[in-house]
């Protein structure tokens, strides 16, 4: 609504990375065409959403060898804010367990998976899905990452584990140990360490949503504490890398 694109670096820079993780050599990516789609659209004012993809080329082999990009594609999605969730997400544990798979650290367009946990939610009546490794370890939800506050401090599950590490989740922590001087940890919980809901809060994270209130998990009611969201959110915007596309 201000007229910037939000870690748009560090989106970018987490991009150049999984390309070159795929042996795909990274297109350079310029502000200023961002900001003639901005322009084109309209986009000055409002939610948007700036979705980056970038192809691997036309290449023969079934392989991945090192290779030039192919398609670069930018687009821009208006979002309507406060559609789920209002006053806190409702979510539960899923009834399957994640792939242990070295795909799921990786944002490419074959999320079949995050689809389905999203369908779960949808058939269970829930706003989202906490997915569970293989070995009981809490991961991430669909499309964003967990953030669990007990006894004053932050928790996220160890980036180690099968999940896709968002810039968002790391802009959040920044601002809650420079700017709050908050305690922070990776952890690897299962279901069973999550303290009890009077002792702790939960939160989703990602860069459309920002900051999410978690209220339930599977019938347990988790109390918010609005006071605290309002601190951490204003922390992470002290943090957070704005970059101008309209001037």
């Amino acid at each position: 609504s201000d007229g910037t694109v939000r870690e748009f670096g560090a989106h970018v820079r987490n991009l150049m990375e999984q390309c070159c993780s795929l042996g795909i050599r990274a297109p350079d990516i310029n502000l200023s065409a961002v900001k003639a789609l901005v322009q084109a659209n309209a986009a000055e004012r409002g939610t948007w959403r700036l979705k980056i993809i970038v192809t691997g080329g036309c290449q023969p082999s079934l392989a991945l060898p090192e290779r030039d990009h192919g398609t670069l594609l930018m687009m821009l999605k208006p979002i309507r804010n406060g559609e789920t969730g209002v006053g806190g997400l409702r979510v539960a544990l899923s009834e399957r367990r994640a792939s242990s798979a070295r795909l799921s650290s990786l944002k490419s367009l074959a999320y079949l998976e995050r689809l389905m946990y999203r369908q779960e939610a949808v058939s269970r009546n829930v706003d989202d899905i906490i997915s569970v490794s293989p070995e009981g370890w809490l991961l991430e939800s669909a499309f964003a990452n967990l953030l669990i506050r007990r006894d004053g401090s932050l928790y996220t599950p160890c980036f180690e584990l099968p999940l896709l590490h968002g810039s968002t989740i790391d802009v959040m922590i920044h601002g809650a140990r420079s700017v709050l001087g908050i305690k922070t940890e990776q952890v690897r919980w299962r279901a069973d360490d999550l303290p009890p809901p009077g002792r702790c809060q939960l939160y989703l994270v990602n860069s459309l949503h920002e900051l999410q209130p978690v209220v339930e998990v599977d019938g347990r009611v988790f109390t918010r504490d609005e006071d605290f969201e309002r601190r951490l959110l204003k922390a992470y915007e002290g943090c957070v890398e704005k970059t101008d596309v309209v001037n």
